[in-house]
Formats: C-alpha cells, sequence, structure tokens
C-alpha cells in the first residue's frame, strides 16, 4: 500500500477544518465588533480584542501551512494562551465590577432607608403637632365656659372653690411633648426618633444641636442620611455592648460657612478595618465592608466636606464637616 495518498488527504482534511476555524472566528468577530460598535460596552470591547487577537494567530497559522509547513506549534498555541491571559484579566476586570455594583446597590439601599425613617419621623412628628393643635383647639373651645365659671365664683366669693377650680384647669392643660433640638425640622425629628430609639434601649443620648433651617448647597434629604447613618451607627455599636455605660453624644453647630457635627458614643473597643474601610460588624466573619460610614464619607466628599473617624479604648469618635 502506498500512504502518501491517505497523508495528504489527512492534510487537506487538516487544512479544510483551520479554514473552517478561521471563517467560524472571521464572523465571530464581524458580530462581536458590530455589538461593540452598536453598544460600545468595555466589557464587549475587551472581548473583541480577545477575539480579534485569536483570530489573527489562526489567520498566521494558515498562512504558515499553506506556505509549506505541517506544523502549527508556534501560533495556534501562542494565540491561545494569549486568549485565555487576557480572558483572565477581562474576568477579574468584572468580578471587580460586579463586587463594585454590589457595594453600590448595599449603600443605595442603606441610603434609602434612611429616607425612609426621616419622612416617618416627621410624619410622626407631624401628628404629634396635629393631636397638640387640636388639644389647644377644644381648650379654646371650652374658655368662654371656663371664664363664665370663674366670674361667677368671683361674684359670690367663693374663693376656695375658685382654686381648686384653676388649680384643675391648670392640670388639664394640654402638654406639648414635641422637643426642639435645632432649627432645621426634619433633623429635629430624625434627632426626636432615635432618641426615643436608643431610650428604649437602655441607651443614653445627648443632643446639642445647632443646625440651620435651612442650606444653600446642600439638600435636606443628604443632611438627614448623613445624619441618620451617624446616629445608626453609634446606637447599633451601643447594642453589641455587653457591659459598661451605654451612650451616644451629639453636636453640632455653625462655624463660618461650616456645619460641623461631632459625636461620640461608646462602644466595645473593637474596631475592623479593611483597605482602609471600616469592616461592617453586622457580618461575623468580616466578609462586607460597613456601608454607613461609607456613605457619609462619600456624601461629605461630595458636598465639599470631610470625615473623620476613629476609636480611643471604649469610644468611639465621629467628625463631619460640611459646606453649608
Amino acid at each position: 500500500r502506498n500512504p502518501q495518498p491517505t497523508l495528504a488527504s489527512a492534510g487537506r482534511r487538516s487544512g479544510y477544518i483551520k479554514i473552517m476555524e478561521s471563517i467560524c472566528l472571521v464572523i465571530v468577530v464581524s458580530v462581536m465588533g458590530y455589538h461593540v460598535r452598536i453598544n460600545r460596552r468595555k466589557d464587549d470591547q475587551a472581548f473583541f480584542l480577545a477575539t480579534l487577537n485569536l483570530t489573527i494567530f489562526m489567520g498566521l497559522a494558515l498562512i504558515r501551512r499553506f506556505s509549506g509547513h505541517t506544523s502549527d506549534l508556534v501560533f495556534v498555541p501562542l494565540g491561545f494562551f494569549i486568549y485565555v491571559v487576557i480572558l483572565v484579566i477581562i474576568l477579574q476586570s468584572v468580578w471587580k465590577n460586579m463586587i463594585r455594583q454590589e457595594q453600590k446597590a448595599v449603600a443605595l439601599e442603606n441610603d434609602m432607608r434612611q429616607l425612609e425613617i426621616s419622612i416617618d419621623a416627621q410624619k410622626q412628628h407631624n401628628e404629634l403637632l396635629i393631636a397638640h393643635a387640636n388639644e389647644v383647639k377644644e381648650q379654646r373651645h371650652d374658655l368662654r365656659h371656663h371664664l363664665l365659671a370663674i366670674g361667677q365664683m368671683v361674684d359670690e366669693h367663693h374663693y376656695d372653690d375658685l382654686r381648686k377650680y384653676v388649680q384643675s384647669m391648670t392640670d388639664n392643660m394640654p402638654v406639648n411633648h414635641n422637643v426642639v433640638y435645632c432649627d432645621h425640622v426634619i433633623i429635629n425629628s430624625l434627632l426626636s426618633y432615635y432618641k426615643d430609639c436608643a431610650e428604649k434601649s437602655g441607651i443614653r443620648f445627648e443632643i446639642q444641636a445647632q443646625i440651620p433651617a435651612h442650606f444653600q448647597t446642600l439638600p435636606d434629604n443628604v443632611l438627614s442620611v448623613i445624619v441618620g447613618n451617624l446616629v445608626e451607627n453609634a446606637i447599633q455599636a451601643c447594642k453589641r455592648m455587653d457591659h459598661g455605660d451605654r451612650y451616644v453624644v451629639f453636636q453640632s453647630k455653625v462655624q463660618g460657612d461650616m456645619l460641623v457635627i461631632a459625636m461620640h458614643n461608646s462602644f466595645n473597643g473593637v474596631v475592623r478595618k479593611r483597605d482602609d474601610r471600616f469592616v461592617s460588624s453586622k457580618v461575623a466573619d468580616g466578609s462586607r465592608l460597613g456601608t454607613g460610614l461609607a456613605s457619609v464619607t462619600s456624601l461629605a466628599s461630595k458636598y465639599q466636606g470631610e470625615t473623620e473617624f476613629y476609636g480611643e479604648g471604649d469610644v468611639f469618635y465621629s467628625s463631619v464637616y460640611l459646606k453649608m
């Protein structure tokens, strides 16, 4: 038997296979290039370049084969190696981007929750004001009858009865339970809400707030998210304490064109950080970065402000500087 025709046939079949592979790669590259041009996404561009690189090396391998060489040990392995390296880099970039997107989603969810708390606090504040206004309205309605009764007792010289009657009126006067901490209505409601939450958990909450009613550059929703995250983090830190005095001290004042918020609270003395960022204490293994303080820092930086957070012993200090 003559083996030459068999080898020639095998060579032709191998050449046809290489041609088909190259044609398929060209088609794939063309389709990917079309989508890259339409969508203009970075991930698509990276995959397109990787596939284009492989197509070029496959083309070089075909040229080498049709030039009379029978071995493809140079271009094909090198092309696949570069292709795999590029794919690994792309997948690593995609993975990091997914992590960043997840962190942004968690931060956004946290900020939305703070806004919902702020709205609920404002609603409770309004309900208190309405209830107080209704009580005052009822008192005004009954005032005419009280004055007539007082006048009658004065005319009849029933001074002991008059004294008891006035005392009864004083005891039944409506009491305004709404405490004013600052001029900013939303923040005042938010501080009232968190003070109630802290006291229910046995946490002492001291407030000395000087916050104007309006700001020129700082939106109300941004300020409520910042204050809400600060105070909630402090209360949660106090709740994690096994022993000792649990307290939160919130202070704010205006200095020039800056609003300065200085807060300190007790905590268990354990500060966990990763890559200079605080790790969430809600996850025991420290696998998730904290979102509350990170959100405060991000918002403060966006509005030309600064933040500082650190722990000393069993006291955690938070400072926020915001341009008004």
